[in-house]
């Protein structure tokens, strides 16, 4: 899943895959702001084809939550 997740968010946020790492702060690490975060929430919603509640959104902070938060929607590839 972390593979995904990091193509996902080279592709979209244009960073190098080699520097996203489970425990990589989106913000500190990252650089994201929240329009970048707005946009890799769009793109995992779009390739998922989920939906995101809103409140779980404001806890994520790292790459881990990202996947914890697929993993409780039952998303594992």
């Amino acid at each position: 899943m972390i593979d995904k997740v990091r193509e996902k968010m080279s592709e979209v946020l244009n960073l190098d895959p080699d520097i996203i790492t489970e425990d990589s702060n989106l913000k500190d690490d990252l650089g994201l702001d929240s329009l970048d975060l707005y946009e890799l929430v769009v793109s995992i919603e779009e390739e998922y084809d989920i939906q995101l509640p809103e409140e779980e959104l404001l806890d994520i902070a790292t790459v881990s939550d990202i996947l914890t938060m697929l993993a409780n929607h039952n998303i594992t590839d």
